[in-house]
């Protein structure tokens, strides 16, 4: 896959976008192939605070988008063969899920 060329384009995708939502799912897609590309701590910080903002957002259908970063967060410290310690920004609120 070429990871470098897909973050160029998610990056002018999220710089084009109006909407919240649509802007930080391009940016997490960006972030997504930094941390494939080998930019590995910008990826996953990024992928942190793409999963911040989209804690502070209501409804139903982000809760797919926010397990989708949490995986990726989880999927690259395992790949770096770091321990993950879960923080504050990481706990899943279960009881916004039910």
């Amino acid at each position: 896959m070429d990871w470098e060329g897909a973050l160029l384009v998610f990056d002018k995708v999220s710089s084009l976008l109006s909407d919240v939502e649509l802007g930080l799912l391009a940016r997490e897609e960006s972030a997504w192939c930094k941390c494939q590309s080998g930019a590995i701590d910008q990826g996953l910080q990024e992928l942190e605070q793409v999963l911040s903002v989209m804690e502070d957002i209501e409804g139903d259908e982000i809760l797919s988008a926010r397990a989708r970063c949490l995986w990726r967060i989880g999927k690259t410290n395992m790949d770096l063969g770091s321990k993950l310690s879960v923080s504050t920004s990481l706990r899943v609120n279960l009881s916004n899920n039910g």
